[in-house]
């Protein structure tokens, strides 16, 4: 599914640039195989394994986000029963979409990143199981 997405994000480009970009969004599209959640009063705080904790305030206000030698602006915020995170450098954006499926015992991360050097932005969907 991931493969298809970034095929598809990547098929206008340049055959120039294509290899190269195809590359960068495997790095950084990659799938973590596990997130964890706390809570702290006022506070967000995610784990994927391989990556600096997400501690941010619950507001949705903006920090920074340490990332592969970079510094990203990062918020996280509650609508409704989705947790929304949001990470942007200057190259782009990606967007997290945490929401818990009612009906099971299930996670689904709906993922969107875009860059001007993409011909479409890249969207996938991963499901956890609780």
């Amino acid at each position: 599914m991931l493969e298809h997405a970034i095929e598809g994000s990547v098929r206008d480009l340049s055959w120039v640039t294509r290899g190269i970009v195809r590359r960068r969004l495997r790095t950084r599209a990659g799938i973590a195989p596990w997130v964890t959640f706390s809570f702290p009063p006022g506070w967000i705080r995610t784990v994927v394994p391989g990556h600096p904790p997400a501690v941010s305030p619950d507001s949705g206000a903006a920090v920074d986000y340490p990332f592969e030698g970079e510094t990203l602006r990062m918020t996280q915020r509650f609508e409704g029963v989705r947790l929304v995170q949001v990470f942007r450098s200057r190259e782009g954006s990606r967007v997290n979409e945490y929401v818990p499926a009612a009906q099971d015992a299930t996670l689904v991360l709906r993922v969107t990143v875009e860059s001007p050097r993409l011909a479409r932005p890249l969207r996938y969907t991963l499901t956890y199981r609780r």
